[in-house]
């Protein structure tokens, strides 16, 4: 893993409390699990081959952040068009090396509802045959959709992006994260960076969760931190 890759996954758990995938984009299910390599997870398989995770959704809102004070953002708005659409210029500063920009719109949180027999059967999986699953296992237990992810690493410090697009209101003086990007595109940048989107549907974040104790006759779980 590259320190890119390093810095993304640990900035993105310090700021939003989930795990990270790097490349944002890459494909990732409820119920997936596998182990950490580092700070990389990697999948080996899903549990619906002993158990199937069911699911529950709830509106998780909008996620954004960036690096503490290492991304200025400057919105330049212009003319207005017959539609009402204002014409707009999101210019991103990255002040730092491996600096982050990150904005899921309109997110879901999805989770598995059944999570306690989950536990009882990863662990009667365990005990049964000692093979297949290890306590070292990690599966995914809540996962984070959205409708537009934007998310850019700076390579190097002092590196620029431009995203264009319309808005259809003045977003003068609003805050860069109530902004939907998802009309936006990169209209220019520097070399060298890494830069996902916007792009439509995407599950950037996700949650993992671990047995404690092979021993106990109910699964005694908890979420990894």
């Amino acid at each position: 893993m590259s320190g890119l890759d390093s810095s993304y996954l640990n900035d993105v758990q310090k700021h939003l409390g989930y795990f990270g995938i790097f490349p944002p984009n890459r494909p990732v299910k409820l119920g997936d699990y596998g182990k950490r390599q580092g700070d990389e997870w990697e999948r080996h398989g899903n549990i619906s081959k002993w158990i199937e995770p069911k699911e529950q959704r709830r509106d998780g809102g909008p996620m954004t952040f960036t690096s503490d004070g290492d991304v200025k953002t400057q919105l330049k708005v212009g003319a207005k068009d017959p539609t009402g659409q204002y014409d707009v210029d999101l210019d991103l500063t990255f002040t730092k090396k491996h600096s982050i920009f990150f904005q899921a719109h309109r997110t879901t949180i999805v989770s598995i509802s059944n999570l306690q027999r989950v536990g009882e059967r990863i662990v009667q999986e365990y005990q049964e045959k000692g093979n297949d699953w290890q306590l070292s296992d990690e599966w995914v237990n809540e996962l984070v959709l959205c409708d537009v992810l934007t998310v850019i690493v700076a390579s190097e410090s002092g590196q620029q992006v431009t995203l264009r697009g319309k808005a259809p209101v003045n977003v003068s003086g609003v805050p860069v994260a109530q902004i939907d990007l998802e009309k936006f595109s990169i209209a220019k940048s520097s070399s060298g960076m890494s830069i996902t989107g916007p792009i439509k549907g995407a599950t950037p974040l996700f949650k993992l969760y671990r047995v404690k104790d092979s021993a106990f006759k109910k699964a005694d779980y908890a979420e990894v931190r």
